[in-house]
Parts: C-alpha cells; structure tokens; sequence
C-alpha cells in the first residue's frame, strides 16, 4: 500500500503534491468539524429527555440564574440555540474559512 501512494506521488509534480497536502489538510478539518457538529446533538437530545439534570448541574446553573430561565421549555429552547449557533459557526468556517 504504501509502495502504490509513493508510485501515485510520482505522477504529481511540486505543486500539486503541494496542493494534495493541502486538500488533505482541509479534509481531515472538514472531518473534525462534523464531527464536533453530529456530537453537539446528543447532549441536546439528552437535555429534551431529563431537563431535571440541567437543573443540578454545577456548570450550568450560574447561567440560568443570570439568563433568568424559570421553567424546562425556556431552558431547552436556550440549549438549543447555543447549540444551533456552534453548529452555524463550524459550518461558516468549514465553507469560509474565516473562524
């Protein structure tokens, strides 16, 4: 396997092997970015299932008393805000590239 991609890089002269570092590069960042993205909706499902977690949870209870969230509705429609703006922010970067 490895002998065919050394074979493979032959063909290609500087600037394209430049140019296929760099694509890699940009697939395997394109890689973490789904990822974080696909990862970011299990704790949102998790939040719908038990809100009463989020309610006790250390990290998150400083901001709900300052963002003033009384009940479940209002705590999982900022959750899934927050998340849906992370998700916005990884896409515009992946097709932008300005983060």
């Amino acid at each position: 396997m490895k002998t065919k991609i050394i074979h493979m890089l032959y063909v290609f002269d500087r600037k394209q092997r430049i140019a296929l570092v760099g694509l890699t590069i940009i697939m395997v960042a394109n890689a973490i970015l789904e990822l974080l993205g696909v990862s970011a909706i299990l704790p949102f499902i998790n939040a719908i299932l038990q809100p009463e977690i989020l309610w006790e949870n250390q990290y998150i209870k400083p901001v709900i008393k300052l963002v003033g969230i009384n009940n479940n509705s209002q705590l999982i429609i900022t959750i899934g805000i927050i998340i849906n703006l992370n998700i916005g922010n990884f896409e515009y970067c992946k097709y932008y590239k300005y983060c």
